[in-house]
């Protein structure tokens, strides 16, 4: 009886860990994703500049 509540304490923590390794791995997703465009918008107008 107590192995199987234990079992039960166990598994809801790992499963909050999960979500909670899910949400940090999204959210630096798109962070990164916000990083490159800049990157890129900085680069076309360099691109641009150097044209005219």
């Amino acid at each position: 009886m107590y192995g199987k509540n234990l079992r039960k304490v166990i598994d809801m923590a790992k499963g909050k860990k999960e979500k909670q390794k899910k949400t940090k791995q999204s959210t630096q997703q798109t962070t990164q994703q916000s990083t490159q465009e800049t990157n890129q918008q900085q680069s076309q107008q360099q691109c641009n500049q150097s044209q005219k």
